[in-house]
């Protein structure tokens, strides 16, 4: 991560890149089936001055499996709680958090024309921080998105 530091609202801004993962719809999603690989990206989080909050704003690139390519970005919080300070500092007694640890707001943009309706649909997600059973104890983020349906 690069550390910018504190900004002019007082936060402290860290940029972290991206440095892969995948996207996939779930089985009975109504839209258009859409599978890719994150290929570019970084995450702009600024904490709270009382520490109690991070504040995300990403941006990623997607390149699908049938070679659309598709700009992806939410912004999002996460409450830190001490379970998630555990994996934020790398703590050895690390472990995964259920789901709604990270909420988020997220949109798609692409001129490919198999996915614009993405582009007509807001999303909220509900995150969570996976600790992985391989030796480095490493950390995935996962997302599940839904589409909002206005009436």
């Amino acid at each position: 991560p690069s550390q910018i530091g504190q900004v002019n609202t007082g936060a402290k801004l860290s940029v972290i890149p991206i440095i892969g993962g995948s996207v996939k719809t779930v089985e009975g999603f109504s839209g258009p089936k859409f599978e890719g690989t994150v290929v570019d990206g970084a995450d702009w989080v600024t904490a709270d001055n009382d520490g109690k909050r991070l504040r995300l704003n990403v941006k990623m690139l997607i390149k699908t499996n049938d070679g659309a390519v598709v700009a992806f970005s939410y912004i999002g919080i996460i409450t830190v709680t001490p379970e998630i300070g555990l994996i934020l500092t790398g703590d050895e007694a690390r472990k995964t958090v259920p789901f709604g640890s990270i909420v988020s707001s997220a949109k798609f943009e692409t001129g490919d024309p198999r996915y614009k309706e993405f582009e007509n649909n807001l999303f909220v997600g509900s995150g969570r921080f996976r600790v992985n059973d391989d030796n480095e104890k490493s950390v995935t983020v996962e997302y599940g998105l839904s589409m909002l349906i206005s009436a």
